[in-house]
């Protein structure tokens, strides 16, 4: 049996690795939209703040781990439409090449996406998404860039939000002024969307995120 796969995230991959567990003769095709499976994103402020100094800690499993299963990972595909009738779905590539792939079962992943409230100027440069690990990349970057000094973090129904008042201040940034977060009336939780000119608040001497979290 062919079992697709739609998400790469923990609900896409733990489907994939009890479909294997319970037959091994399942072959599991996962397909990623980006290049980062199996991440942890409530880890995601972490890394930003330098308690997790290397992004790939932030993976509960590595790629090699995951294919080590029998599972097959297309990363960087994205799916467009699924045929129920011919059991196809449409994928695109990493180069823009669109295929259709076959299966016997589907299961579809992906997850949430977070919420954006309907606030003018979230589109101006100095805001940003927290929830995937382009977004993170994106935001040490601009702190990189801008020396920024205190941050608005717009959210508080998800985990990243929550975790991204947590952590020390990221590397590089300037001062450590505390910042507000702000909770829209109309927010449903896993939008985290920090500014600029922002600070982090310190964690206790001797704190780390793996001692605090764990590794699954």
């Amino acid at each position: 049996m062919q079992l697709m796969v739609v998400g790469g995230s923990d609900a896409g991959i733990s489907a994939g690795l009890r479909a294997r567990e319970l037959d091994p003769t399942v072959e599991v095709t996962v397909l990623v939209a980006d290049r980062f499976p199996n991440f942890s994103i409530c880890g995601l402020p972490y890394h930003v703040s330098g308690d997790v100094p290397d992004w790939h800690q932030l993976a509960h499993r590595s790629l090699e781990d995951l294919e080590a299963t029998g599972m097959r990972l297309l990363l960087d595909h994205t799916a467009h439409r699924i045929d129920p009738a011919v059991r196809q779905i449409t994928v695109t590539g990493p180069r823009g090449h669109k295929q259709a792939l076959g299966y016997d079962r589907l299961v579809v992943g992906t997850g949430a996406v977070p919420a954006r409230p309907p606030i003018p100027g979230l589109d101006l440069p100095g805001v940003h998404l927290l929830h995937s690990m382009a977004d993170v990349f994106a935001v040490q970057q601009a702190i990189k860039a801008g020396q920024p000094r205190r941050a608005v973090i717009v959210g508080a129904g998800g985990r990243p939000d929550l975790e991204a008042r947590g952590p020390r201040r990221p590397a590089n940034a300037g001062g450590h002024q505390p910042g507000p977060a702000v909770t829209p009336p109309d927010s449903r939780g896993g939008s985290c969307l920090i500014c600029p000119e922002g600070a982090w608040y310190p964690r206790p001497a001797g704190w780390s995120w793996a001692a605090d979290r764990g590794r699954p």
